[in-house]
């Protein structure tokens, strides 16, 4: 298995271009729990306290007449890489990748804390989701329950707009 500086380095993104991100390394959690999400031959993973407030967070928001599912959990820095060569391949440049995922070893993903959420009726990982009832009770409630939306509009790192992408902070 290749160190994490060596993939870093073979995707071809530099020191500045991490510097210039102002990205701080994400740590894989000891322990992980599996969690519901909205393919059932998928596995869908958090770390515990994470997932424990996704649980409750989903059934009071359904209780609420608001339909949300995971659609994207835990992912390795493997995997990560992988995302990135296969946007590689397809001819992007790393500056444009870069602009919408996060490089091994960085992504909130790696931390078991991320959630990509998803609602009926909407695009999975579109800013149409920003139009959903779902997104406007997470803006309402997700708070309570430990959760913050990562990349809004012109946010710090960079990123494009990620209506979809929570991560719980406690």
């Amino acid at each position: 298995m290749m160190k994490l500086s060596d993939e870093i380095n073979a995707l071809g993104i530099t020191d500045e271009m991490l510097l210039r991100k102002k990205l701080r390394r994400c740590y894989e959690p000891k322990d992980m729990v599996s969690v519901e999400g909205k393919l059932a031959h998928k596995s869908y993973m958090l770390e515990p306290n994470a997932a424990a407030s996704w649980s409750l967070m989903k059934q009071d928001a359904l209780n609420g007449g608001i339909l949300i599912y995971a659609i994207s959990t835990y992912r390795s820095p493997a995997y990560q890489a992988e995302i990135i060569r296969r946007k590689l391949d397809k001819g992007m440049t790393i500056e444009e990748i870069l602009k919408m995922s996060a490089p091994p070893g960085f992504s909130e993903h790696h931390s078991g804390k991320a959630i990509d959420i998803g609602t009926q009726g909407f695009k999975d990982l579109d800013d149409s989701f920003e139009n959903s009832e779902a997104f406007i009770w997470l803006t309402q409630h997700a708070i309570k329950y430990g959760f913050s939306m990562s990349f809004p509009r012109e946010n710090m790192y960079g990123y494009g707009y990620e209506p979809w992408h929570w991560l719980h902070k406690i």
